[in-house]
């Protein structure tokens, strides 16, 4: 006999696709085990794996509703150049009316316009200081002036407001990595990554303050001081001398550093191409270069050593000139040449 089955009513369950365990089991704790290793970190942490390990920083960037870490991470990073561009703008002030009242800078001998020091005609190699045996000499501080506080805040704001803006652009530009992907820009990622590529900068702000405090002195910015030891520096345009000084001002370890912060975010943060990462960069760069120039920001220094003389516009002196006894009225008389003498007469004897 055949056995008779009895088929079950299909219902609603059984339509359903259904799904494989696996994916059920790795997907949710993955993503899970990344989220609290982020939010786990301290500011510190935060900031050192952005540094020195940024691929795997950007691989696990949260979203910035996840995490308020990267605002201060801005706030820290805008103070220090606030800071360090106050501490610059005041030796290098300090420094010029050094230079133009003719006072000593570390230890320096001033020489007056009698070519001596303190107007005695020569270098003092000896003596007794007037001041041996007396009362110590009191330095007083004179307090900041309203005008000299609204000018450090001036600067400090500046220099912050430079970075905000340099952020925004960043922001701007890493849209596009994000739209050759085929997905919607997060703003969010964007906006972190543009202020995690900037700590090479505040580090670089970091150095400088501990050197400006330290009693150093302040240099050029970058590699401008060595601009003039190119060879065919001389050879450019007006233009291009400008687009060269821009370079090499910027020019600077921390931020190729920076750069390379900003290429790997826009590669493993927003998951971007390699060539959409580097065309960024590229962009940025001509920003950051050109638009200085272009806008009139920057601009190359003269060398005002080098004069051009044109021979027709050669001035005119007229103490050279040799003078003429006709002129003179006989006042002078010229001197006898030895043909023009009377003949003695000979001697006797």
């Amino acid at each position: 006999m055949a056995s008779t089955k009895t088929q079950q009513p299909i219902t609603e369950l059984d339509e359903q696709p259904k799904i494989p365990r696996r994916q059920i089991q790795t997907a949710e704790p993955r993503e899970l085990q990344l989220t609290e290793q982020v939010t786990r970190r301290s500011l510190v942490n935060q900031i050192g794996t952005a540094l020195m390990q940024p691929a795997n920083f950007y691989r696990t960037l949260p979203a910035s509703h996840a995490s308020r870490q990267w605002v201060w991470v801005g706030l820290l990073i805008l103070a220090l150049v606030g800071f360090s561009a106050v501490r610059y703008d005041a030796l290098k002030t300090s420094e010029t009316t050094a230079t133009d009242t003719g006072t000593p800078i570390d230890g320096e001998i001033p020489i007056d316009a009698g070519g001596g020091k303190g107007g005695g005609g020569g270098i003092d190699f000896g003596g007794i200081p007037s001041d041996v045996g007396g009362a110590p000499t009191e330095t007083t501080e004179t307090e900041a002036t309203p005008e000299e506080i609204t000018a450090k805040w001036s600067t400090a704001l500046e220099a912050a407001g430079e970075i905000v803006l340099q952020w925004i652009i960043i922001s701007i530009l890493l849209i596009e990595v994000s739209l050759l992907r085929g997905r919607k820009p997060r703003m969010g990622h964007n906006w972190q990554i543009a202020i995690y590529s900037s700590l090479p900068l505040a580090l670089m702000a970091t150095l400088q303050l501990a050197y400006y405090y330290a009693g150093g002195k302040v240099g050029e910015e970058g590699l401008s001081g060595l601009i003039d030891q190119w060879k065919g520096y001389a050879d450019l345009s007006d233009f291009q001398k400008n687009v060269a000084y821009s370079l090499s001002t910027r020019l600077t370890l921390f931020w190729l550093w920076s750069l390379s912060l900003l290429y790997l975010g826009a590669r493993y943060g927003l998951k971007g191409r390699t060539w959409s990462a580097t065309l960024v960069v590229l962009i940025w760069v001509g920003v950051l270069i050109v638009g200085p120039v272009v806008a009139g920001w920057v601009e190359a220094p003269k060398d005002e050593t080098q004069t051009e003389i044109v021979p027709d516009e050669i001035p005119f002196d007229p103490s050279m000139q040799p003078s003429d006894p006709s002129l003179d009225g006989g006042s002078e008389s010229a001197p006898e040449t030895p043909s023009e003498q009377p003949p003695r007469a000979p001697m006797k004897g």
